[in-house]
């Protein structure tokens, strides 16, 4: 039953994100489409920087999913893992204050990994996905705000993953 329930709760998740990015969606997969015919234009770069920002979590997920699945019952790593995410939000915030000049269409490619390497961290129970991009995006350069739609255009394509749950 606590699968079914973590199951719809990503599915809720996934397809409230579509219907808030929904226009935005629609630009990027033109954009990507676009690019894949040699078109260059920001909303494929977008597109790109989606996907290699997901490669890092989808491969650990796979190596790791057995000791990864272990974890989430030890009551132990997750009251440490949400001390460890109080700490680094409130970090982020004070990086977030001193920080942030890029537009996400300026995001690299490299950047792009990297913010997609923070969101491992969020494969630990007591971690927050959004909140780990986030900070990583800042931390790359980006304002609070395209930090934010990255981390959620992120999450969305981490949600509609069968592997998500």
């Amino acid at each position: 039953m606590t699968l079914w329930f973590l199951g719809a709760l990503h599915l809720g998740t996934a397809l409230a994100l579509l219907w808030y990015f929904r226009e935005r969606w629609i630009a990027l997969i033109r954009g990507f489409f676009a690019s894949l015919g040699g078109h260059r234009n920001d909303d494929g770069h977008m597109m790109w920087a989606l996907i290699i920002g997901t490669i890092p979590t989808g491969i650990v997920g796979l190596l790791a999913e057995k000791r990864l699945e272990a974890i989430f019952h030890d009551l132990r790593i997750v009251a440490a893992a949400l001390i460890v995410n109080s700490v680094l939000l409130w970090l982020g915030d004070r990086l977030q204050r001193v920080r942030a000049t890029r537009a996400p269409e300026k995001l690299t490619f490299k950047q792009a990994f990297l913010i997609g390497l923070a969101q491992i961290g969020a494969l630990i129970p007591g971690f927050s996905r959004s909140g780990l991009t986030m900070i990583a995006g800042v931390g790359a350069g980006l304002t609070a705000e395209a930090a934010a739609e990255f981390s959620f255009l992120l999450g969305t394509r981490r949600s509609s993953s069968p592997r998500a749950c």
